[in-house]
Formats: C-alpha cells, structure tokens, sequence
C-alpha cells in the first residue's frame, strides 16, 4: 500500500491524464479537471497489542469536475486508487452555476509507525 501523501495523490492524477491543483475548484479551470486537497491526519494508537502501535488515519478529497459525465477518466482514477491500495468512495453532483458534473472521491488511508 502506497503512503496517502499529496505526491502520490498527484501522481494518480497524472496517471488519469488531467489537469490538476491543489485546493478548490477555479472557475477559470479548463474542463475536465481534478482539484484534490488534504482533509485530516487524525493520530490513533493500539494500545492492546505487545508493542504499541502508532498511526495516523489521513483522508483526502479529490475531485473530478467535468462538463458531461465522463467515465473513462473516473475509471482510471477508481483503478489508480485501487492499485495504490487505498480505501475510497464516491459521490456525484450537478454543480448547475458551473454547468458540470462534480464526483467526489473520498480517500482514507492508515498510516503506522512502529516504534
């Protein structure tokens, strides 16, 4: 499983071929697009095993923004996430100010640290 950091996330977006920042969407923004940004890092422990393990759960959004629904670019985004082994779903919207399509993907990923 890769790391959930914003070097990797990018590099999923590269790999679906489109255009990308960081932060929310722009209106000057050239369709189709991805906008990504980090959510959380939120530190958790096991405190019940032999050596205690520390972690981090980390969550991003990416964000697909298309004028029509556009499948073959979620479809590579859904296998760049799976083959990097992070957890995911996803939601759509009609953005009608902005006349397109809005799929969300929500990314979380259990960084561990043993020490």
């Amino acid at each position: 499983m890769k790391l959930l950091t914003k070097v990797e996330v990018e590099a999923c977006a590269k790999s679906a071929g489109l255009a990308f920042s960081y932060g929310h969407f722009d209106r000057g923004q050239a369709l189709p697009c991805i906008n990504h940004r980090h959510v959380s890092t939120i530190p958790t422990t096991d405190a019940f095993s032999d050596d205690a393990l520390f972690a981090h759960d980390v969550r991003w959004d990416v964000e697909l923004y298309s004028k029509t629904k556009d499948e073959t670019h979620e479809a590579a985004l859904e296998a760049a996430f799976d083959a990097a082994g992070w957890a995911w779903s996803k939601y759509e919207a009609e953005v009608a100010e902005e006349e397109c399509i809005q799929v969300v993907y929500e990314l979380a990923c259990r960084h561990i640290n043993t020490n």
